[in-house]
């Protein structure tokens, strides 16, 4: 249609291309429309994956359009010339998606999406080219858009080109930015498989096999393929335009997380080819940085790469949800609707997902909705706002509030009574109230107080025998020992389940429908280290049944990450949500709002709990990226980074001593967290307490005092202890976390945890009597001065100075406030109050569905 040269344009002095319609063509007033509307088309998208259109006009009865000089090859030059391999693949089709996405956001659909139309420079980077057959689709809610003349299609004109069309074009019908979704998947499959999807012997026929024929299987083309990487081809090849993606840029980003953890995908392929194991195997993991389901919700827990791997069964797992902000997935009665949590619009709040047609919307009002439950009759979603339960109609309506003061809630076999979970602080003990409420007349009562521990996720057995309880001692914040306890609705009976593997952490359970059994997932770990960790870099784990009389269990499959909730969708099915998350380190100057900061650690590994050094020269912190979690350090103007220690077990939360001399620490070498210390490089390393049990986050006076938040059972709650471990006592008694002393070493602050947040108060050193100061918040420090607390505001996502010591109720200042997309989740100050260094989260959330389960019967009526 055109000839394409390269030219200088002298005023600027720059190389361009000019693009000038073939004279067989010029005359041709369609040629000539079509040669016009790519000017114009590509000239409304500002994007650095799409190419620039300069100008565009006539001399001498010549038409032409000036753009942007590419310097490299046309995709498909590349391709012929060898092998692209997975990772230039995902390289290559993620930008694609990127300039994609900013043309279906302006109504614009390419319809001619093909190798030959992209260009690929000799630095990597892509750019889309030709929209001579660019069609304009509506967008919603934007009245900017740029209106280009484009007559319609006649029904029945096939428009594009044969291979890389999709099935709506091939059959002549009215198409979409879904088709350009399609044809993308095909130049993918191109990429990874290295032959086409569809080619036959005549572009009839290959418009048929588009029609109507699936292509070749990836797993057999390229037997490299991660699965996740084959889902996403899998989805865009879909012959239904409504069941491939339903937003472009939601394929990019998943494109985009895919290329930056593809180390992670293909180790959880290689892990897929060995057959499932009866026995756990050992790995290292992770802790989470919140107790229960709120420390899911809110981004605390540290977990891994999403994808489950296969098992030596006929068990196959599809992915539900694509947003990556999805958990909590509860099914409906009939199977065909999940009810799940998720914030992909910037609210917390229940959307649902009907299984046949792929739908996805908004039921609840939110901000803050969460927990789910479908009704045993399935008319009705239950859920939790504000420490309220609220029930909506399940076809959509107005929520209505059924009980105050409750952290969870579950229904009854009938529907006619709700399970809660009440959760309350006496001082810094934590205690957990069970109670049984009658929706008819709202009256409830407590049948069960257990203190010392965190209950959550209730769920009632269908025969209405046991009510089934996620259980973890209430210790320090992120060491949770995981079980599950049945008691009966009266509270007189209680039985903690047994886990197949010893010291085994467990999911929530959900019920099978002849309430013989419960399911949930046991970390891999689990033995090892009493299920404290969850794996930064691959979590497999096993999903199991239990009878729940006979303890009896069987594995069902293996899963590579840990599961929040997982529910029978029908015979031989599962649904369950999975995370995949990231740590890294970003050091921002406090003083000066302008700076955005520099990142002190990037890539897949979790690195948090920074500590700087005395002189700001370097941050010391925790970090998975040896395959353990062990201690390392960074230096704050060169990121050249060293390793502090290497030990099989977990070590975390470093502290610098003032003086610069020592490193303090938290490590499970002898079975169970105790505070160590060694020399500030990591040598000679020595236990300093000697609970027995959970001795976590160290902090140091100048005088030499160690205090630390213990979990053990007789005595919980904030000990101080001298460095060569004498003189250990009781400062406060309870259920405590994060202690920090204040620079002058007189003064000691800690948190309260209660369910989804933490209060935090004050001490003296010396005796442990109170100060005055009280506040709700996470993860504090003192200023450098020691005159004000530090902390962060979760509900506000910033970080908030207030004076110390302050009546409750003093307003702070605001230090920072974090974008939308920031999770921060620890942080320190440096001592000259000058610079910050946040340890940021990055999760993804999605829903999984395993099918083939053998086993696995009808879904149960008490959700």
């Amino acid at each position: 249609m055109g000839e394409v040269y390269r030219a200088t344009q002298t005023s600027l002095g720059r190389q361009v291309a000019i693009k000038i319609l073939s004279k067989a063509f010029a005359s041709d007033p369609e040629r000539l429309r079509r040669f016009e509307q790519e000017a114009r088309a590509a000239s409304a998208l500002n994007h650095p994956n799409i190419i620039s259109i300069y100008d565009v006009g006539s001399e001498d009865n010549t038409a032409y359009i000036a753009m942007e000089f590419v310097d490299g090859k046309t995709l498909r030059s590349l391709m012929e010339t060898a092998p692209l391999g997975i990772k230039k693949s995902l390289q290559v089709a993620a930008q694609i998606a990127d300039g994609l996405a900013k043309a279906h956001a302006a109504g614009i659909v390419h319809r001619d999406l093909k190798p030959e139309n992209i260009m690929v420079t000799r630095d990597g980077f892509v750019k889309i080219l030709d929209f001579g057959l660019a069609k304009l689709s509506p967008t919603l809610g934007d009245s900017q858009t740029m209106t280009i003349a484009v007559p319609a299609t006649t029904p029945g004109v096939v428009m594009g080109t044969v291979g890389y069309m999709s099935p709506e074009q091939a059959q002549g019908i009215s198409v979409d930015y879904r088709s350009d979704i399609f044809s993308l998947g095909s130049i993918l499959y191109e990429m990874i498989a290295g032959k086409q999807a569809f080619k036959g012997p005549s572009s009839a026929q290959t418009l048929a096999a588009i029609i109507e024929d699936d292509p070749p299987a990836l797993s057999e083309a390229n037997p490299k393929t991660p699965t996740p990487l084959r889902w996403i081809i899998e989805r865009c090849m879909a012959k239904d335009p409504d069941e491939r993606y339903t937003s472009t840029r939601d394929l990019a980003r998943d494109l985009q997380h895919m290329r930056d953890h593809l180390s992670d995908a293909t180790s959880a392929m290689a892990v897929s080819a060995a057959p499932a194991i009866a026995a756990p195997s050992r790995s290292r993991w992770w802790k989470p940085a919140l107790s229960g389901l709120a420390g899911l919700l809110l981004g605390a827990a540290l977990t891994a790469w999403l994808w489950p791997r296969p098992t030596a069964t006929s068990v196959t797992f599809h992915p539900l949800t694509f947003s990556g902000d999805d958990v909590q997935p509860s099914v409906s009665p009939d199977g065909r609707t999940v009810a799940f949590t998720s914030s992909r619009d910037g609210k917390v709040r229940i959307w649902l997902k009907q299984l046949g047609t792929g739908s996805e919307t908004a039921l609840s009002p939110g901000p803050l909705d969460v927990n789910p439950r479908f009704s045993p009759d399935g008319a009705w979603v239950l859920y939790t706002h504000n420490r309220a339960a609220y029930r909506i109609p399940a076809f959509g309506g107005e929520p209505r509030k059924l009980l105050d003061n409750v952290d969870d809630a579950n229904w009854s076999p009938d529907g006619q009574k709700l399970v809660f979970v009440r959760k309350q602080t006496d001082g810094s003990r934590l205690t957990s109230n069970i109670g049984i409420a009658s929706i008819g007349d709202g009256t409830s009562n407590i049948v069960l107080r257990v203190a010392a521990r965190d209950l959550f996720s209730p769920a009632w057995a269908p025969d209405g025998s046991f009510i089934a309880l996620g259980e973890q001692r209430a210790g320090t914040v992120g060491a949770p020992e995981r079980a599950t306890l049945l008691i009966t609705p009266d509270g007189k009976t209680v039985h903690q389940l047994q886990c197949p593997v010893s010291g085994g952490a467990l999911s929530p359970a959900s019920w099978s429908a002849d309430s013989r059994s419960v399911i949930y997932e046991v970390p891999e770990s689990a033995a090892e280290t009493g299920g404290l960790f969850q794996s930064p870099v691959g979590s497999p784990g096993q999903v199991f049944l239990q009878n729940v009389s006979t303890g009896k269990t069987r594995a069902l499959f293996a899963v590579q990450s840990p599961i929040s909730r997982i529910e029978i969708a029908g015979p031989g099915k599962l649904i369950f949500d999975s995370l995949i998350q990231r740590n890294n380190l970003k050091e921002m100057a406090l003083d000066d709002k302008r700076d955005a900061g520099h990142w002190l650690t990037r890539g897949i590994s979790i690195d948090r709990q920074p500590y700087y050094s005395p002189d700001g020269e370097s941050v010391v912190f925790a970090s998975s990226r040896s395959g353990d979690v062990d201690l390392w350090e960074v230096s704050t103007k060169t990121a050249s980074l060293r390793k502090l220690n290497d030990n099989p077990a977990a070590d975390w939360d470093p502290y610098v001593t003032p003086d610069n001399k020592y490193l303090l620490w938290s490590s499970n070498r002898t079975g169970n967290f105790e505070i160590w210390i060694s020399e500030r490089d990591g040598t000679s390393p020595r236990q300093v307490s000697h609970d027995g049990s959970d001795a976590e986050n160290p902090a140091a006076s100048p005088d030499g005092w160690v205090v630390y938040a213990s979990s053990q059972t007789a005595h919980p709650g904030v000990w101080k202890v001298r460095m060569d471990g004498s003189q250990a006592s009781l400062l406060v008694p309870g259920t405590v976390a994060w202690p920090d002393i204040s620079p002058d070493g007189q003064y000691v602050l800690y948190h309260v945890p209660n369910g989804f947040a933490s209060t935090i108060h004050v001490v003296r050193l010396s005796d442990g009597s109170p100060v005055e100061f009280t506040q709700s918040g996470r993860r504090a420090r003192f200023s450098t001065d020691g005159r004000s607390i530090v902390y962060l505001d979760d509900d506000h996502n910033t970080l908030v100075r207030k004076p110390f010591p302050s009546r409750e109720g003093t307003p702070g200042q605001v230090l920072l406030t974090f974008a939308p997309d920031q999770n921060p989740d620890t942080f320190a100050v440096s001592r000259d109050g000058k610079h910050l260094v946040v340890s940021f989260v990055q999760s993804t959330r999605s829903l999984v569905m395993a099918e083939g389960v053998a086993g696995i019967g009808p879904a149960s009526r008490a959700k």
